[in-house]
């Protein structure tokens, strides 16, 4: 029988995107499921994003969005949660390293937090094409 977390799943978002803010990003992965599915939409070409399996993935994902983008602004500005469900609407700017070129987005996120209390599912919704061109796709 699994263990029932007394920790919200609000509470587990907001968490990791405080750890984001501090480039925190083992403290991210102590939130996911072993078994998480992680899928950030992108470009042909975009070598980032994609979907992703269990922790190791998503920690090759953090390590390659560092090597693509630099972020200047990254501010989730709504926080919506029924039940295990948190979806988060927010606003992202910077440029891409290899380009030196800008973008910036509105970005939507769903989260799904299993009994646990570990994020089992992450979903992202932006702009892909403002982020492509930005990185010469």
């Amino acid at each position: 029988m699994e263990e029932v977390t007394k920790i919200s799943p609000l509470a587990v978002v907001q968490q990791c995107y405080a750890d984001f803010g501090e480039g925190n990003i083992p403290g991210i992965l102590d939130a996911l499921s072993n078994k998480v599915q992680w899928t950030d939409p992108g470009h042909v070409g975009d070598l980032y994003t994609g979907l992703r399996n269990g922790k190791a993935a998503v920690a090759d994902f953090f390590t390659k969005l560092n090597q693509y983008l630099e972020f200047s602004e990254f501010e989730p500005r709504e926080f919506i949660a029924k039940g295990k469900k948190v979806v988060v609407n927010g606003y992202c700017a910077g440029t891409a390293r290899k380009t030196g070129k800008p973008f910036s987005t509105d970005w939507s996120m769903t989260w799904r937090v299993g009994k646990k209390g570990k994020i089992t599912h992450h979903h992202l919704y932006l702009d892909t094409l403002n982020v492509a061109r930005a990185m010469d796709l």
